[in-house]
């Protein structure tokens, strides 16, 4: 059974009946045999899972979210949806939601704004990126400890830039701890930031 169908789900003895036509005390003492053996994971009341296709898509999942973030480097996390729909939209929760727990258990992934990251992850932004964010750190030292965002450096640039794009890089400098975000969603440098620090001090 488990060697001819493709399994997204957890199935129980009942479920392979049903396809098989086999007894069901007969297939419930394979089943343990091979719970024992190693070849099967339990999902407790909802069935069993073979452990190889779980491993194949545990690897697979690392590589779908790699891929998520290679395909936009500025995204914060990766949402388990997404993950999934990218995956195999019909994974079942139960053996996704244990591949996602082993991924963060094990240093794989990391837990980060209701999805997940991959740590230490390096993605090369665009040239062009990269040229905006020169910019936008070049215009965050010259304002000093004048606050700044993406309303008022798109306003300098009199609207060459799309203002989604802009907030979205100082999001990324507030992630890359190069920026300070401030309660009014408005930067500013971690220099300035320890300047004001260190006048309210004297």
């Amino acid at each position: 059974f488990f060697r001819k169908a493709v399994i997204d789900r957890p199935v129980c003895a009942r479920d392979i009946q049903l396809k098989t036509g086999f007894q069901l005390p007969d297939i419930e003492k394979t089943l343990g045999a091979r719970l024992k053996g190693g070849e099967l994971l339990s999902f407790g009341d909802r069935g069993v899972f073979p452990k190889a296709r779980f491993e194949a898509l545990r690897a697979q999942t690392l590589k779908t979210v790699e891929t998520l973030f290679a395909e936009d480097p500025l995204k914060r996390a990766a949402a388990p949806d997404e993950i999934r729909a990218r995956l195999n939209p019909h994974l079942d929760d139960l053996p996704f939601r244990r591949i996602l727990n082993e991924l963060c258990e094990t240093g794989e992934l990391t837990r980060q704004d209701g999805g997940f990251q991959i740590p230490n992850l390096s993605i090369r932004l665009s040239e062009e990126r990269e040229e905006l964010i020169a910019a936008i750190m070049d215009y965050a030292l010259q304002s000093g400890l004048v606050p700044v965002g993406a309303g008022s450096f798109c306003k300098r640039h009199q609207g060459k830039y799309n203002k989604n794009e802009v907030q979205r890089l100082f999001d990324h400098l507030h992630a890359e701890k190069r920026l300070v975000r401030l309660n009014n969603m408005r930067f500013m440098t971690r220099q300035a930031m320890e300047e004001i620090k260190r006048r309210v001090r004297s």
